[in-house]
């Protein structure tokens, strides 16, 4: 597809503050919005216009009423939009990025930490920060470095001349795709790659020919596609037109504006293929000519060649596999007389909030179920062929430097620096070239900017609606008996029964869940109003799509025994549901015709994201946490090891508060363990957080929450979970006391690196770990700090490690030691007690000592000389180590990272020991 825009020279970006009620000459003074191509960009401000804008470097920030109705916490988990400079020629740029910004399944990538390395991911990994909540930058986006980096891979881009969005949308994500494909491991095998921009924008097609001559038919390779280029059609062409020439005129005809819908429809299109060579036809009579004529197949074929056999056959485009993120380019050319041999084509393709896919899918090849879209993102070009401007309409959370706020999204207006608010009327009356659609739920149809068309649709089916939103329907108690008393006396029988009664009282809940539930913002129950679009509509699904969150956010009771409850509570609540729609008939006085009365029989409930299993932590870790371990020649306390799924609970937990505090929440350590729960080994705290400062850097305030936090886990979790009097866990005592004393550790958080490496130790911490993994990790320290000698330039291992550690002196605690092995071990270097010395690396050694020599130390003779190896498993070694020193171990991993010591040849062992888990948590 040829460009179709050239955009103007010598714009500049905007120096000064701006008026509320600026006007269209005041914006055309301020910006330099003329051309010289000739392009008159005060076209493209309405009058209405009133920018409401990311302010440039030196501006001052505009006044505006704070509404105290959204708080920080609503708005954080949002993005934000931001003007973008165009300092020439780069519209076509900006557009691109704020649709792709606007993405929430590529920000959950890009923010993520599995993001490929590639500079241009780097780059752009830098603006969706920048636009997240929770960056404090004020102004304008900076993408100069990025729109620099692409224009050296495609140097198309650099040249101030005519450029398109479509094919910058497709070289930009070719180019991320590159990246993730040369930062994959070499050793993982194909079929283990994932593809990040592949999950995300690769759907897939393929082309089908059927003979309606012959009963055979073609089926071409699929075909992976990030962009659907659909032809225009034009109704004014009569119906046996070509496809070829289908799209050469205008793309409205009167009153009825040709649709996307309608677009999908010509991209599927059968046509009639006269030409098609049928491969099963053309083997037949060739086999049949080498028959005939005797012989050699080969022989025959050169001496007169083959024949094709050419059958009439229906040619069809097939969808076989829908993206998640879809993104359409509406192929707006014509045909002309001119030197191009193109022209833009003009006018209105219309387009819904709301996209089904389903039409156009087979789905032979694709399975999935939701094929529902939502818009978050509309490219429009204004102007000709020749030159123009790209503006967007996305959907964003907040407008930098805007103080009033929703809790949901909104569509806006971006036209590079200028930003405002838009209707989605707005929107949807657009003359569309590049359209942006999310994959979504069936639950969500609701707009936070407008109502959905859906919903105007239902609304304009009765002249009024009805008073959805008024008085509760109070459930027919009777009929809400959950299952007959009589029983047979079987053992399963007895067992359903004590699972009825404990679901019983579910059954209320639901049906008050059904009635009264209402989205953050909305006063209208929301399953009311959707059983209702229902019955108006009188056909479509019977489905009743129920997302999993809106049961927790009603009752967390409720949501846990729905998720495991069973089928036989879900047909019970099916049967709620029929009943409720039955009241809804009744109390809105509606006829109830043959079709209502069919739709309320065949009603089926959908629950979506629900968990396999939802349960308390408590309830999770259950009673057996801790197994016995034998540990030769130990003295002492019992010695027992966390059970693995148990250290994979905590771990998680662990990981879900830093997660939090990544994003600047923390509870302040006012969290119990009842608020915290496990859906299908994923640890979320129930309870809701509180927002602090972390940029430009950590608060004082977040600091001192975040110790909170960790003495909160120390306390109510490790110690009254797994404490125990005359019991030992390996280095369950060092994990509790580091929890609990983080204050030690402020001045971490204030270093971005030593910040990060705090938070390895706390997620990497030796309790959560194989034994053996313990074992290696140090093997591997010693072994680095081996390598180097007092003449090497790297020195930063051996000054850290040649320290006396601090909280003991670790040669003291060997005089304690009745574990016969440990001691063989230690005399087998120090026959003389002058070889050790209380520094660091020394008891590192130690433990390669034991790792590599422990087993030749416990070996027992028996009566006819035989010896017999004591120790069962290489972990007894580690442990019995650890029983003694496994504090000193502690304090020397911190001051590795402390120093930032754990690169170059440290680097891969760190690396691999955090990478080592039990085998339920890999």
């Amino acid at each position: 597809m040829k460009p179709v825009e050239v955009e103007g020279k010598g714009s500049s970006s905007p120096s000064s503050t701006h008026s509320e009620d600026i006007t269209k000459e005041d914006v055309a003074n301020t910006f330099d919005l003329k051309d010289d191509d000739g392009l008159d960009k005060k076209d493209v401000v309405t009058q209405q216009m009133k920018p409401v804008e990311a302010e440039g470097k030196g501006s001052s920030s505009p006044s505006s009423t704070h509404s105290e109705d959204i708080t920080k916490e609503d708005v954080a988990k949002y993005n934000v939009i931001r003007g973008l400079p165009n300092p020439g020629n780069t519209c076509f740029f900006n557009a691109m990025l704020q649709c792709l910004l606007a993405l929430d399944p590529l920000r959950s990538i890009m923010m993520g930490q599995n993001v490929c390395k590639g500079p241009i991911a780097a780059l752009f990994k830098e603006l969706f920060v920048d636009t997240s909540p929770s960056s404090n930058a004020k102004g304008y986006l900076d993408q100069r470095k990025l729109f620099a980096s692409v224009c050296s891979k495609w140097p198309q881009f650099s040249t101030g001349g005519m450029e398109d969005a479509v094919e910058l949308i497709q070289c930009f994500l070719d180019g991320l795709d590159e990246e993730e494909d040369e930062a994959r491991q070499p050793s993982m095998g194909a079929s283990k790659k994932v593809a990040i921009i592949n999950s995300i924008f690769a759907g897939e097609e393929c082309s089908a020919l059927t003979s309606t001559e012959c009963v055979h038919s073609s089926k071409g390779q699929r075909q992976e596609t990030r962009i659907f280029c659909l032809p225009i059609p034009d109704r004014k062409l009569p119906a046996v037109a070509s496809r070829s020439n289908k799209a050469d005129a205008e793309a409205h005809d009167g009153d009825k504006p040709v649709s996307v819908e309608d677009c999908f429809s010509l991209y599927t299109e059968e046509e009639l293929v006269s030409d098609w060579v049928c491969d099963s036809c053309t083997d037949a009579a060739n086999t049949e000519r080498v028959v005939e004529l005797g012989g050699d197949d080969n022989q025959n074929n050169q001496k007169q060649g083959k024949t094709k056999v050419f059958r009439a056959a229906r040619k069809r485009m097939i969808i076989t596999r829908a993206p998640n993120v879809m993104v359409i380019s509406l192929m707006r050319q014509k045909k002309v007389p001119n030197p191009a041999g193109y022209d833009k084509l003009e006018g209105h393709v219309s387009f819904k909030e709301t996209l089904n896919m389903q039409p156009y899918i087979d789905k032979r090849f694709d399975e999935n179920d939701n094929n529902t879209y939502r818009l978050v993102g509309v490219a429009q070009h204004i102007g000709v062929r020749e030159a123009g401007h790209y503006i967007v309409y996305v959907r964003a959370s907040k407008m930098n430097d805007q103080e009033h706020q929703t809790n949901d999204k909104s569509w806006f207006y971006a036209s590079d620096e200028i930003i405002r608010e838009a209707s989605l009327q707005e929107v949807l009356e657009c003359e569309a070239y590049i359209l942006f659609y999310e994959r979504c739920s069936n639950h969500d149809a609701q707009s936070s900017a407008n109502v959905t068309c859906e919903e105007s649709r239902l609304a304009n089916l009765l002249p009024t609606l009805p008073n959805l939103d008024g008085d509760s329907i109070r459930p027919p108690m009777d009929d809400l008996v959950p299952w007959a008393e009589q029983r047979n006396p079987s053992r399963d029988k007895r067992r359903e029964q004590v699972a009825d009664k404990k679901n019983a009282t579910l059954l209320p809940m639901f049906w008050e869940f059904l009635d009264e539930f209402t989205l953050s913002g909305e006063t209208m129950p929301y399953y009311r109003f959707q059983l209702w679009g229902m019955l108006v509509r009188g056909s479509g699904s019977r489905e009743l799509p129920i997302l999993y969150s809106h049961l927790l956010s009603r009752s967390k009771d409720l949501a846990m025994g729905v998720c495991n409850g069973g089928e036989r509570l879900r047909v019970k609540l099916t049967e709620i549901a029929r009943k409720y729609m039955l009241e809804l008939v009744t109390s809105l006085s509606m006829v109830v015709t043959d079709s209502t009365r069919n739709l309320m029989q065949q009603l089926e409930l959908r629950f979506l994201e629900m968990p396999t299993k939802h349960e308390e932590l408590t309830e999770s870790l259950g009673a057996a946490l801790l197994r016995e371990m034998d540990v030769y020649g130990h003295v002492g306390d019992q010695i027992m090891i966390p059970l693995p799924d148990k250290c994979a609970v905590i771990q998680g937990l662990t990981e879900h508060v830093i997660s939090k505090h990544r994003d600047g929440y923390s509870w302040e350590g006012d969290f119990g363990i009842e608020d915290v729960d496990v859906y299908d080994g994923k640890v979320v705290i129930t309870k809701s957080p509180k927002l602090f400062e972390i940029l430009p850097q950590i608060s004082p305030e977040m600091v001192t929450a975040m110790e909170k936090d960790f003495d909160s886990i120390a306390i109510k979790v490790l110690k009254k979970k797994f404490t125990h009097s005359d019991i030992y866990v390996p280095y369950l005592l060092p994990f509790h006391r580091f929890l609990s004393g983080m204050e030690r550790y402020a001045k971490w958080w204030s270093d971005r690196v030593m910040t990060k490496d705090l938070r390895e130790l706390i997620l990497h911490f030796p309790f959560y770990k194989p034994l053996r993994a313990r074992m290696n990790l140090l093997v591997g320290i010693f072994d680095a700090w081996r390598s180097f000698d007092g003449k090497d330039m790297s020195t930063l291992i051996k000054k850290i490690l040649e320290r006396a550690p601090h909280a003991s002196a670790w040669l003291d605690e060997m005089k304690n030691v009745e574990n016969q092995i440990i001691l063989d071990v230690f005399c087998y270097k120090d026959k003389n007690l002058s070889y050790y010395e209380e520094k660091l690396h020394f008891m590192v050694e130690l433990f390669r000592h034991l790792a590599v020599h422990g087993t030749e130390k416990s070996f027992e003779y028996q009566y006819d000389g035989s010896r017999k190896q004591m120790v069962q498993t290489l972990d007894e070694l580690e442990v019995g180590g650890a029983y003694y020193l496994e504090g000193v171990v502690v304090e020397a991993l911190t001051a590795l990272l402390e120093e930032s010591a754990m690169k170059d040849m440290l680097e891969s062992v760190w690396e691999c020991y955090k990478n080592c888990n039990f085998p339920s948590q890999n």
